[in-house]
């Protein structure tokens, strides 16, 4: 990150320390998108992102599509005290129900879905806001964006700082539905768990210059999360020790 960068003035720290290496930090008050296949860790970096607000002493909110048993595991799994965050009212985790796509669909006015999420959230909106996965909005319309652009609308006009996982990889797809989302985002990010050493992510856009043009190695360590590092380097040390 350029320190004499004016975009990243007040930059804010994502939580997951190779992202960080990656992009600089996130840019307040926007939308960074994380894109990748099943088992990539998009859902552990949704989480991780949100449980920052924690050390931060702000809220966070995440919107998911798993059962609160799946994240409650994955919060113990990675050391975090989501029950004691709940409790405290520093994080709300809201469960995306599985008829939502007819739900949107019936609203005789869509954007009403985002005023109920908000009366859930409350009258104080989060600093930080996680979307596990866009998918629910996409599924709204096999042909439309329209509900996949009210949401970028709604996490903008919530002034927090977003994180959105996108099921797939937003460069080998022609979907016009994210097109709204991936316009609007400051970064979208790859994340990739098939090359040779393990796993790493990859800027595919940024709208600011601290980023990286290399790709930055990570893994998931239990208590840690999503640290820096390849696999292979890993096991190599253990292998030497």
């Amino acid at each position: 990150m350029s320190s004499d960068d004016p975009f990243f003035d007040g930059a804010l720290p994502s939580g997951i320390e190779p992202l960080d290496a990656l992009l600089g930090a996130l840019v307040p008050g926007r939308i960074h998108v994380i894109c990748g296949t099943t088992g990539t860790a998009k859902t552990i970096a949704a989480l991780q992102f949100a449980y920052a607000a924690v050390a931060e002493r702000s809220t966070a909110l995440l919107l998911t599509q798993d059962d609160a048993a799946d994240i409650s595991a994955l919060g113990r799994y990675l050391g975090m005290r989501l029950g004691d965050a709940v409790r405290a009212g520093q994080l709300t985790i809201l469960r995306c129900r599985g008829d939502f796509a007819r739900r949107y669909r019936q609203a005789a006015e869509p954007e009403s879905v985002f005023d109920e999420l908000r009366a859930l959230v409350g009258w104080k909106l989060p600093t930080r806001i996680a979307v596990d996965s866009v998918a629910p909005f996409m599924e709204v319309s096999a042909t439309s964006g329209a509900a996949v652009a009210a949401l970028a609308r709604w996490l903008e006009a919530t002034g927090a700082t977003s994180l959105v996982t996108y099921p797939g990889d937003v460069a080998r797809t022609d979907d016009l539905r994210v097109d709204a989302l991936l316009q609007r985002a400051a970064a979208v990010v790859r994340f990739n768990a098939h090359t040779e050493r393990g796993r790493r992510m990859e800027a595919l856009k940024t709208r600011f210059s601290g980023a990286s043009r290399a790709p930055v190695e990570f893994r998931i360590e239990g208590g840690r999360g999503i640290v820096a590092g390849a696999d292979g380097l890993r096991l190599a040390t253990r292998a030497s020790a």
